[in-house]
């Protein structure tokens, strides 16, 4: 009787361990596997606290604000939410003369109200976040730097003091935050329903970040609406140069415009720095987000970052392999294969042929599957319970969007901005200059108190060719800069900071070289007997004199 019931056991055993059986195991134990973990880590998270007596502070502060549409009122009520914060200085970047002497007819009465903080306006040539970003990092001399999209608000005027708290520690070098999407009062209909697509989202991202942040201190980007970061680590020369001409696939795309959150990110890890995710009611962060068509082409745009992003996490960085190791199969893989429509009628698939089957599992499972899709989602509606009417057609839209995914994967190497037209407003700048090469006074003008970005003697008509381009030398960063004559000024700053090599003269003509110096009391200007002036625009702003031979 005995031998029997073992040879039963062991049959069933057999059974349960059946190629078919372990499929469908396989599959369920990778999917949910994460979920219970992020669930388990999102309540065992903790925030940084925010010190009595904190060592980095609100003056410590400049934050930068790209935009490319300043007559949107989301601009003028995010430069609000943010001065309400109190930092140091707000360097706002535009593109374009018409879109820069805009920007300061906004500004301009604002200023009076908010003494204490510093307002600059500049502009580049081009609509190119990376590069309206790196624009203006050497101008920077606070220790913390914000980079904010021009479409967030800050609900709290303790916004900065609750991001400014993990910086107690040395080892940080960026810090994150919660979002929520503005909830518009659309009434029943299309334009809600979109409006919360766009809020979902959002309330996804919270929770895999804190989750995935609480593991091993991974997450899958910074987001780049509102995040903060040390001053030094965005002014390094080779950041720059890599985050201003990032290409991928082996070289033969780019350079990339998108993905500059997923850049920095990678950085932070690929350099040591840790991140952390200051998830508080203070350091929450509101956005407009959630419009037909405009959120199809950003989720579009968000698919093939993920895509391009995780696979340079992978295989070209790797770091995150040893850094981040529960972030490598929990962000990074899954990332890239959690196609949901595809995936769960591959379970239920697989389900069928396992030797458990019945109409009990296969109702377990279906009910497993709807709730796991509620847990990341809780949060909102418990915020807008009437949204819950909406419930049906979110998960049908949760499943559509694998044909978006899928479409992103198979255009991977498509890189522009989805939902913003660019081209528009880069040709309404060359219009401006009518020329190739716009005039740097379109480039790198500042308007306001402590005109410290002007880089233009108005007597003259000095052009910037590219003024944060890397030299030959990868230690170094070049400013080329000409008149209308031709004549040009070619400046190569050392990795140091400490010199750099000015060559002056025509193209395959006369040409003489010269040093510039650091020093406290000497000009910021390098100049020529015209007084016509080129400065270090991608250089921290330090003191320098040029040294070399007359012209």
């Amino acid at each position: 009787m005995e031998h029997e019931q073992d040879v039963e056991m062991a049959a069933n055993w057999a059974s349960l361990v059946s190629l078919q059986n372990l499929l469908f195991i396989s599959l369920f134990a990778f999917r949910y596997l994460r979920l219970i973990v992020h669930i388990i880590s999102f309540w065992l998270y903790q925030a940084s606290p925010v010190p009595e007596t904190p060592t980095v502070k609100r003056q410590d502060v400049t934050v930068v604000i790209p935009t490319i549409d300043p007559r949107n009122q989301d601009f003028l009520k995010c430069l609000l939410s943010v001065l309400h914060n109190q930092p140091a200085e707000i360097l706002i970047v535009t593109v374009g003369t018409e879109l820069m002497n805009l920007t300061e007819e906004i500004v301009q009465p604002i200023r009076q109200q908010f003494p204490q903080t510093l307002i600059k306006i500049t502009a580049t040539k081009v609509a190119n976040k990376r590069r309206q970003v790196a624009h203006v990092l050497g101008c920077i001399k606070t220790d913390i730097t914000v980079l904010v999209d021009d479409h967030v608000f800050w609900p709290s005027t303790r916004f900065l003091p609750s991001i400014l708290a993990p910086f107690e520690n040395p080892q940080v070098g960026g810090v994150g935050t919660n979002k929520r999407v503005v909830r518009e009062s659309h009434g029943f209909g299309a334009r809600s329903f979109w409006n919360i697509i766009g809020a979902l989202y959002l309330e996804r991202h919270n929770f895999e970040i804190r989750a995935s942040n609480a593991v091993d201190g991974g997450v899958f980007v910074i987001s780049g609406r509102s995040c903060a970061y040390r001053s030094h680590i965005l002014q390094d020369p080779n950041f720059i140069d890599g985050f201003t001409n990032e290409r991928f696939f082996f070289g033969l795309f780019g350079p990339l415009n998108p993905d500059d959150d997923n850049f920095i990110t990678r950085w932070l890890v690929r350099h040591g720095w840790q991140i952390k995710i200051q998830y508080t009611d203070d350091s929450l962060i509101e956005t407009t987000l959630g419009t037909y068509p405009k959120f199809m082409s950003q989720a579009v745009r968000w698919a093939r970052t993920t895509f391009r992003s995780n696979l340079a996490s992978l295989l070209t960085d790797r770091t995150v392999w040893t850094a981040q190791p529960w972030c490598v199969y929990a962000v990074y893989i899954s990332g890239m294969i959690n196609f949901a429509l595809f995936y769960d009628a591959a379970m239920l698939y697989a389900l069928s042929l396992t030797t458990f089957y019945d109409s009990t599992t296969l109702t377990a499972l279906v009910c497993w599957i709807f709730a796991s899709k509620l847990v990341k989602i809780i949060p909102y509606f418990l915020r807008n319970p009437r949204d819950l009417i909406y419930l049906p057609a979110c998960i049908a839209f949760a499943y559509f969007h694998s044909f978006i995914k899928l479409y992103a994967m198979l255009t991977f190497w498509e890189t522009n901005w989805g939902g913003r037209n660019l081209a528009a407003i880069d040709s309404k700048a060359s219009e401006e200059t009518g020329n190739e090469m716009i005039s740097e006074e379109a480039i790198a003008t500042s308007r306001g108190p402590a005109d410290d970005l002007r880089c233009r003697d108005h007597t003259s008509n000095w052009m910037f060719q590219d003024h944060a381009s890397r030299g030959p030398d990868s230690s170094s960063s070049r400013v080329v800069a000409s008149d209308d004559s031709g004549f040009l000024a070619d400046t190569e700053l050392s990795s140091d900071s400490r010199h750099a090599i000015s060559r002056f003269g025509r193209p395959s003509s006369d040409s003489n070289a010269g040093t510039v110096t650091r020093g406290p009391h000497q000009s910021p200007l390098l100049k020529r007997p015209r007084k016509q002036m080129v400065k270090l625009m991608a250089l921290p702003a330090n003191e320098w004199r040029y040294s070399g031979p007359g012209l």
